[in-house]
């Protein structure tokens, strides 16, 4: 443990001038960018000169380079000749390293607030910033283990019998294998979801999810983060202890893998040449919605002749002119209507799918076309229609999905601007919760109650609680145009 601290209080007795010169610069810049409001440009040339005199320093300064790079300050020879074993070496080049990294901590630290807009967070919330100056010990810690881990194994792999051919199609011949089992395992999810309407891909997202959001949305991030240092760490050791583990095992023979890898190309290349990929899984088993999608009048035309039903559905519940409906094709929607088509009915693609539950006009504003939405309002839809499997509205679909002039032409035929989604949010929810401004002009114009609280208890404003541009400006426009006037 002695020499450990001799060694670290060495390097840093060695970097200590340009160590605290870096670290006040950090501090006095943004302390004045802080006070004072300069021009954008500048406070970005500023920071970037910063940030690369402080990558500059870690390059030159660390350990890191000492074999690959110009920059031999530390030899790596002489670190393995110091009086330490292995362990000792490994954590006192780690501190050593994180010294160098310091500055850095410190330029982020400074910069915060212009830092944190990029992160879509709230730049005066001290927990974010201790969070991310918690995150940054180990994570940093991470990155010198793998690049003394990389330091260990290069100039052993560079004496290893593989050569560079053998290497090459050893790992093409385990990237035909990965891509043979990812072409496969979607087909088996595409017919799964197809046969019993489980939708694995929206499960495994959900999962995705769900992970992110309690790990690296939490302060759980921190102790996975240190986790994760601590188990490079005993790699490293390991690796650096025992050295055939730095030789990568090349399982190469021509006449047993090259067969292989021509099977797996005939593998990749079948299911794309035998299964019809020219149109979504949704719209399938029907030629006549097939000629719908790919706008073949005469197809259909032909179909029709030869006794096809218009009107006919697939498993899911797609008509024609449903189809044509989601696909926001007016002139086709027309045609079809020419023919016959019937605007009754609904799809059902699974629980888990948001489309579940649409009608033909709930499918027009989904296709984005507000002409189709305007047709069919003049057709005598009511512009107040429920998905009523999902609980939510027309408005609801329109703010939520940016399309401003289909919410101008349902708020001018008097859509209901009360009405609530499955989680008691309206309209300006929507709109606000996805970004979309221009349906928040609309909807405030309309005269709609920002105030209502949804089943969280929270009104339309509590979702723009962060820093960044967009929802400040957002935030303002709603406070001004919803305050009361002077004198009231």
């Amino acid at each position: 443990m002695k020499n450990i601290k001799i060694l670290v209080w060495g390097f840093y007795q060695s970097n200590f001038k340009e160590f605290w010169i870096l670290i006040s610069a950090n501090l006095i810049t943004g302390l004045i960018l802080s006070i004072y409001n300069l021009h954008e440009f500048i406070q970005f040339a500023v920071i970037s000169i910063l940030l690369f005199k402080n990558f500059s320093f870690l390059r030159s300064q660390s350990i890191m380079p000492s074999i690959a790079s110009d920059f031999d300050r530390y030899s790596w020879k002489y670190f393995q000749g110091l009086p330490l074993n292995k362990e000792e070496l490994l954590t006192a080049l780690v501190l050593c390293n994180l010294i160098v990294m310091f500055p850095t901590v410190i330029w982020l630290m400074s910069f915060f607030s212009q830092v944190s807009s990029l992160f879509d967070e709230d730049p005066a919330e001290w927990s974010f910033a201790l969070k991310i100056f918690a995150c940054l010990i180990p994570l940093l810690a991470f990155i010198s283990l793998t690049s003394i881990l990389n330091l260990i194994n290069f100039p052993r792999r560079q004496y290893s019998k593989n050569s560079a051919q053998s290497v090459f199609f050893s790992n093409l011949k385990n990237y035909l294998f990965i891509m043979v089992a990812i072409v496969y395992g979607g087909i088996s999810c595409m017919i799964l979801y197809q046969v019993t309407n489980i939708n694995l891909g929206y499960y495994s997202l959900k999962a995705i999810e769900l992970v992110f959001n309690h790990i690296f949305k939490t302060w759980w991030m921190v102790p996975a983060l240190f986790i994760l240092a601590l188990f490079q760490f005993k790699h490293t050791l390991r690796v650096w202890q025992v050295e055939h583990k730095s030789y990568k095992k090349i399982n190469w023979l021509p006449k047993r893998d090259v067969p292989k890898m021509a099977l797996c190309l005939m593998l990749i290349y079948a299911p794309f040449n035998l299964l019809d990929l020219d149109m979504p899984s949704r719209y399938k088993n029907s030629e006549l919605l097939k000629a719908v999608y790919l706008k073949d009048y005469k197809s259909i035309n032909h179909q029709l002749q030869a006794g096809a039903d218009i009107n006919q559905v697939n498993s899911f519940g797609f008509s024609p002119l449903f189809v044509a409906a989601n696909e926001g094709d007016l002139k086709m929607f027309q045609f079809l209507e020419s023919k016959g088509a019937k605007h009754e009915g609904t799809i059902y693609l699974g629980k888990q799918d948001m489309a579940t539950g649409l009608n033909v006009f709930l499918l027009a504003i989904s296709g984005k076309n507000a002409q189709l939405v305007e047709h069919l309002l003049k057709k005598g839809h009511n512009p107040d229609q429920k998905n009523e499997i999902r609980n939510y509205y027309a408005i609801h679909m329109a703010a939520g999905s940016c399309q401003t002039k289909v919410l101008d032409l349902l708020i001018e035929h008097r859509a209901d601007l009360k009405v609530l989604n499955k989680d008691g949010r309206t309209a300006l929810h929507s709109a606000v919760r996805f970004k979309c401004f221009g349906s928040v002009v609309s909807l405030i114009d309309a005269k709609i109650n920002p105030l209502i609280k949804d089943n969280d208890h929270k009104i339309a404003l509590d979702y723009l609680n962060n820093g960044s541009d967009t929802n400040k400006e957002m935030a303002y426009f709603i406070e001004k145009r919803t305050r009361e006037p002077a004198g009231k």
